[in-house]
């Protein structure tokens, strides 16, 4: 079986654009940290997008709700501007992305087996990244680079299941924005 196939086959996926940088992981215990740390930011994101969804979706009355909310997202904007601008967020770069891990492009090769942090900056206007911990599975060149395939550890269904209701939150905006196009 392949790195695609391993990865990509049979799930939700979604090739996307966002920022992503890769670190070799210290230790199994920074690892399981990451993967808790995860855990948590992508419930986070998730409990920030949701009542942004409910709000849209309830009486003129919560209008209120709907402006602090509005002024927050100005700030958090803000904010992942000016980490951007003092170099803190990584580039963005096109990544593979499913409940079971990704694929994107290094400048370096990295050894297959090797455990990595990967910090994903998931929403542009949260300057916070979802540090997951990764295992390389598969590395190939690439031009001047190298694709490598990365896969999440089945010891953290958690951040598997955040990352795959992500997934689905950005299938469905997908689906809303080519209807209202229509």
């Amino acid at each position: 079986m392949n790195a695609d196939s391993a990865l990509f086959d049979d799930t939700l996926v979604s090739d996307d654009e966002f920022p992503a940088s890769l670190r070799p992981a210290r230790s199994l215990r920074e690892c399981s940290d990451a993967a808790r740390r995860a855990e948590v930011t992508l419930r986070a994101m998730s409990a920030l997008e949701e009542s942004r969804d409910e709000v849209e979706h309830h009486s003129p009355g919560e209008l209120l709700n709907a402006r602090i909310e509005a002024k927050l997202d100005l700030t958090l904007g803000l904010l992942g501007m000016l980490a951007a601008q003092r170099e803190m967020i990584p580039p963005v770069q096109e990544v593979r992305w499913s409940r079971r891990g990704l694929r994107l492009k290094t400048r370096e090769a990295m050894a297959v087996g090797s455990k990595i942090i990967c910090s994903a900056y998931l929403l542009p206007t949260l300057p916070l990244p979802v540090d997951m911990p990764v295992e390389v599975i598969a590395c190939e060149p690439s031009d001047s680079e190298f694709n490598c395939w990365l896969r999440l550890p089945d010891s953290a269904p958690a951040v598997q299941d955040g990352i795959e209701r992500e997934l689905f939150r950005r299938h469905r905006r997908l689906i809303a924005e080519r209807r209202s196009a229509r």
